[in-house]
């Protein structure tokens, strides 16, 4: 049943201080490299997403992959409604229900992780470029190239509000049915309170905004910027940083970007970044506590193989790359 989204109706500071000096990113030249790796696809993987609910992996030609139960076999292959359009832009995957979700260009999947069936199509007005969905798996936001993103009820369909922004909106992050962070090509991210028109915070950067993510309880955010900064900060009055990794933008534009970010508690991290390096940081002490490198280290992107998503699963941390290598970082 394919139903058309635009045709329905709209429904203690927590740390003292900030560090005074930056930080900036290094090339990691002491990380430990990782060896171990299960070869869990014979595709590319284009986008993915892991967390104890399972891990997706979506292709450019070959639809989308979910592993519900092991790491080794894909438990279900899915397929766009359009044979010819196996294209997955987006992958996400709710943490305490048996929903998951899968794009290709306009079109929205929605699945049932305990049956593999699909439970609705849907179309939106615009090329999705992200897509999150909450832990229950009642909503989920798209990030569009119209220049809007789009808050959609799972359970009943339909839009429930469009947030309206100067530029197409890249990154995407859901918190229950309340917040949500949109991250834009026009440098900034934003905090949204669900049912309201205007955003309660805007969180400036110096490039596109490519990653957004809640920390666990949505104390606090963090937003990351194509080949700039991540910065963490506060969700409530007073918006106040929190934490600040700088970057470096190399030759043209070909630096060190964070590409995703999983919180193991409240105080603690995983980064994967485009140089195929995986850190686990300390948010108070600003520090890496451990380093790894997946994959050989390479300069100015030359290789295109690089970490694509990170991820609590089946007891373990990993990280997927994009050749389909899943790494196990160990319990952190």
């Amino acid at each position: 049943m394919k139903r058309f989204l635009s045709a329905l109706p709209s429904y203690s500071h927590l740390y003292a201080t900030i560090l005074a000096s930056s930080i900036f990113l290094t090339g990691c030249d002491q990380a430990t490299p990782l060896k171990s790796f299960d070869k869990i696809s014979e595709h590319s993987i284009s986008v993915a997403t892991i967390n104890p609910n399972g891990i997706i992996l979506g292709t450019l030609e070959n639809g989308a992959f979910a592993h519900t139960k092991d790491t080794l076999q894909a438990s279900y292959i899915w397929r766009q409604p359009n044979d010819s359009e196996q294209s997955i832009s987006a992958v996400a995957i709710s943490k305490d229900s048996n929903t998951a979700i899968t794009t290709s260009g306009s079109t929205l999947t929605i699945w049932n992780t305990t049956t593999g069936a699909a439970e609705h199509y849907l179309s939106a007005p615009a090329i999705i470029n992200a897509l999150a969905i909450n832990d229950s798996g009642t909503r989920a936001v798209l990030g569009l190239s119209n220049r809007t993103a789009t808050i959609i009820n799972l359970k009943r369909g339909g839009i429930i509000q469009t947030l309206p922004h100067s530029s197409p909106v890249l990154a995407v992050a859901i918190y229950n049915e309340s917040m949500v962070i949109t991250g834009e090509e026009a440098n900034k991210a934003q905090l949204w309170k669900i049912g309201m028109d205007t955003p309660l915070f805007t969180q400036e950067h110096l490039d596109a905004v490519t990653l957004v993510r809640f920390a666990p309880g949505a104390t606090f955010a963090f937003s990351a910027s194509r080949y700039d900064t991540i910065k963490g900060w506060k969700t409530k009055t007073p918006y106040t940083n929190i934490y600040q990794l700088n970057g470096k933008a190399m030759a043209l534009k070909a630096g060190r970007r964070a590409i995703d970010i999983a919180f193991t508690d409240n105080q603690h991290f995983v980064v994967a970044f485009s140089d195929n390096t995986i850190e686990y940081r300390n948010l108070k002490s600003q520090q890496a506590l451990k380093q790894w490198r997946a994959g050989k280290k390479t300069i100015l992107a030359k290789d295109n193989t690089r970490p694509i998503g990170i991820g609590k699963f089946a007891n373990s941390w990993h990280a997927i790359m994009t050749d389909a290598k899943l790494y196990n970082l160990g319990d952190l």
